[in-house]
């Protein structure tokens, strides 16, 4: 059922109102005597008809489904799409009456148009149907009986008051659906607007510090090194201001990692590169193996800050749980996404999914893409997927 939650809500109550109406239909055409032949014997106690006949019916879902889950139609996928509902409805209603079709058409009329469009034509529809359904009878417009007229104008009248009481109902549960739609997407760009600003104000913090950093304590420590390195010249303090430089040697190494981990930001530079730097520190603690691509232009400031943080939270987890295990991290180009993946060996599953996972997941959800964590055959698996910015959708 991944296609069904693959749908928009509105998309998702129009599926499920018109598999209802064509439901409905087939119950109709399956129980009551063909109106061509009131006395032949009904389609449910005929095999090959009653197959026929669900299988219309299952083919006019999926000419449904087909014209809703158009994101971008063209002239030519709604026509072939309309071509197949247009005929599997005739096949459906043929020795009945084609206008038990407005039982589920008008809501896909809705789908495309507004509701003044829909009702137009619905009622356009029902003025050249009723003809159609007089000679479904066997039946002309002239010399005709009464009777036949009433049986006619009843079934019409229950279909069309059936069809209205639908279509209200129908627009209700749209509209609905369509406002939860809205406000999901609102709430995704809050909180997208919400993480870029905390991000943002975050990399300024950490660049400020880098600079104090680099401007205080780097400083002191570079002049106190040109210092040791004059009193060398004394013999008699050789081993210990050996030892001395090679702690200064230590410490400002340590400081240059201290800064460098402050300025880090995938946003501002080639997403592979980071990917590669940040390894590069990491390098001492982990086994950490590497295929990247060149997703740059793939990826937006977003979209590569969200990746960078993919990579931090796998190093992390790696170390703290499998320290000695290999990690491989991949990144990669799939179709109209970029997909990041994490491996590493790990003896047990994960108990629960940690508060960083559940953030990588918020982050890709606001982008229109999805992450989370799997463990199979001994191996735990971050993964990641975001859309390229010209396919994300709300």
């Amino acid at each position: 059922m991944q296609w069904f939650h693959r749908l928009s809500p509105a998309s998702k109550i129009v599926v499920l109102f018109a598999s209802l109406n064509v439901a409905l239909v087939l119950l109709f055409t399956l129980t009551v005597a063909p109106f061509s032949n009131p006395g032949a014997r009904l389609p449910l106690l005929d095999p090959l008809q009653a197959s026929v006949r669900v299988g219309l019916a299952v083919l006019v879902v999926l000419a449904v489904l087909r014209v809703v889950d158009l994101v971008r139609p063209s002239w030519r996928s709604v026509g072939v799409s309309a071509s197949v509902l247009t005929v599997a409805t005739a096949l459906l209603t043929f020795h009945y009456t084609p206008i038990l079709a407005l039982a589920y058409l008008p809501l896909v009329l809705r789908v495309r148009w507004t509701l003044p469009k829909t009702i137009l034509a619905c009622a356009l529809g029902l003025t050249v149907l009723l003809p159609v359904s007089f000679r479904a009878r066997g039946m002309d417009w002239w010399g005709i009986g009464r009777r036949d007229v009433l049986d006619v104008l009843t079934l019409t009248l229950a279909v069309g008051a059936l069809g209205a009481y639908l279509l209200l109902t129908f627009e209700l549960a749209l509209r609905e659906a369509r406002a939860r739609q809205e406000i999901t997407a609102s709430h995704r760009e809050v909180s997208r607007l919400r993480d870029l600003a905390v991000d943002r104000a975050s990399r300024d913090e950490r660049a400020r510090m880098a600079r104090e950093l680099h401007d205080t304590l780097g400083h002191h420590l570079t002049a106190q090194w040109f210092d040791l390195q004059l009193l060398k010249e004394d013999p008699r303090l050789g081993e210990a201001l050996d030892r001395a430089l090679q702690r200064n040697a230590d410490a400002i190494a340590d400081l240059r990692r201290a800064v460098h981990a402050l300025r880090e930001s995938s946003a501002d530079e080639n997403v592979t590169r980071a990917l590669s730097r940040l390894v590069a520190v990491w390098a001492p603690a982990a086994n950490v193996e590497l295929a990247l691509d060149d997703v740059s232009d793939a990826l937006d400031e977003e979209g590569r800050v969200t990746v960078y943080r993919a990579a931090q939270e796998a190093l992390t987890n790696a170390l703290k749980h499998a320290p000695s295990e290999r990690v491989t991290l991949t990144l990669k180009r799939d179709g109209n996404a970029v997909r990041f993946e994490a491996r590493n060996a790990r003896g047990a599953p994960p108990s629960r999914e940690g508060q960083g996972v559940r953030g990588l997941r918020e982050r890709a959800n606001s982008l229109g893409g999805d992450a989370g964590l799997a463990y199979h055959d001994g191996q735990v698996r971050l993964w990641m997927i975001l859309p390229t910015p010209s396919n994300k959708t709300s």
